[in-house]
């Protein structure tokens, strides 16, 4: 990857076919984002959009959860 380790850190915390990298002295994703994620409650093959949630990860973590819907 094109990114100097001591200002990035790379971590799989679903699987290890998903990796997230994010800065050290920035803007991070904690475990609220999890929780959030987990209350959410889809059907089936829905369209969902992610407007001002910060760095995009709530939309990755729901196509992991349910991968018939459409994530803008």
């Amino acid at each position: 990857m094109l990114f100097q380790r001591e200002l990035y850190d790379v971590s799989s915390f679903l699987n290890e076919k998903t990796l997230f990298v994010q800065r050290k002295d920035g803007f991070r994703f904690r475990t609220d984002t999890f929780l959030l994620t987990d209350f959410v409650n889809l059907k089936g093959n829905e369209k969902i959009v992610d407007l001002g949630t910060g760095c995009g990860v709530i939309p990755i973590l729901l196509l992991e959860k349910f991968p018939k819907i459409t994530a803008l």
